[in-house]
């Protein structure tokens, strides 16, 4: 089955919505989406059969790239598909003039981590109590990689 990746358009946010709620503790919430996307931070995502399977969100400042979100449906997690899209995020800040990208994940999100250091990120630091938690809060760690 082919795979591609795309730029993330307006109608692919109810099937991303989908997989931000099927992956994450506590999801964005259509709002979120829909201010990142009218805000023209650039987006990608990976599709399959003509189904977006997973999806890329970042912010650019100057020559700071920050990935705000990366999800993968999780019928196709620990398949590649992670790595596969996070790659091309990776190779599309270059383009647009990223020197650094910046990432926090939860401490507790164990495959992510793995990704993210499998493709040469490098833990700058910890966020105290950064993502809310169903019991309290759970401290970000902070990922950095340079281009």
């Amino acid at each position: 089955m082919e795979t591609r990746i795309r730029k993330l358009r307006e109608d692919d946010l109810p099937q991303i919505e989908v997989i931000e709620n099927a992956t994450q503790i506590v999801p964005w919430t259509n709002k979120i989406f829909k201010d990142c996307f009218f805000a023209g931070y650039p987006g990608w995502v990976l599709e399959r059969e003509g189904r977006v399977i997973g999806f890329t969100l970042i912010s650019m400042h100057g020559d700071e790239c920050h990935l705000l979100n990366l999800g993968v449906h999780p019928r196709y997690q620990r398949q590649g598909f992670g790595r596969q899209i996070l790659l091309h995020t990776v190779e599309s800040a270059k383009q647009l003039g990223a020197l650094m990208i910046y990432l926090e994940v939860r401490e507790s999100n164990v495959p992510a981590i793995n990704l993210y250091q499998k493709m040469k990120f490098s833990q700058i630091g910890t966020r105290k109590d950064y993502y809310p938690a169903p019991e309290g809060r759970e401290h970000g760690l902070v990922y950095a990689l340079d281009l």
